[in-house]
């Protein structure tokens, strides 16, 4: 067994058990980076303190061992994504369809409606409040 297959047995096994790292500790190492490259354009001290921070929290998440918490938190970050990643993609849905469909909201609870353009001037009720108002489309 070469050097670099006992080393490599080792930091496996000295990060079993450990969080290792996950797509929240990409997202902030990617944040590092910027606040290294504004640091360095602007040559402000804040940044390089904020990057300096960021790393070490990088490294606590990495080497924890309270799994549950840290996959809570990544959690969290990947609900905000996905979230984000839908609305970009409705509202993109909506705009390649805007010719076909009028959207609009309910006016009592906001919820998002389509109606056929062309149908002229209907009664909608509601879905999800049960209002009935008019609409134009």
């Amino acid at each position: 067994m070469s050097f670099l297959e006992k080393l490599r047995t080792r930091i496996t096994q000295w990060m079993t058990g450990r969080n290792g790292p996950d797509q929240l500790s990409l997202a902030m190492l990617i944040l590092c980076l910027v606040l290294q490259v504004l640091g360095a354009l602007t040559g402000s001290g804040l940044f390089m303190l904020l990057d300096t921070v960021l790393l070490c929290v990088i490294l606590f998440r990495m080497f924890s061992k309270n799994l549950e918490k840290r996959r809570q938190e990544n959690l969290k970050l990947m609900t905000a994504v996905f979230r984000l990643r839908t609305q970009f993609q409705q509202r993109k849905l909506r705009f390649q369809r805007r010719k076909e469909y009028k959207y609009f909201h309910c006016p009592k609870c906001h919820a998002l409606m389509r109606m056929k353009r062309g149908e002229g001037d209907k009664e909608i009720h509601c879905p999800k409040c049960q209002h009935t108002f008019h609409q134009k489309a």
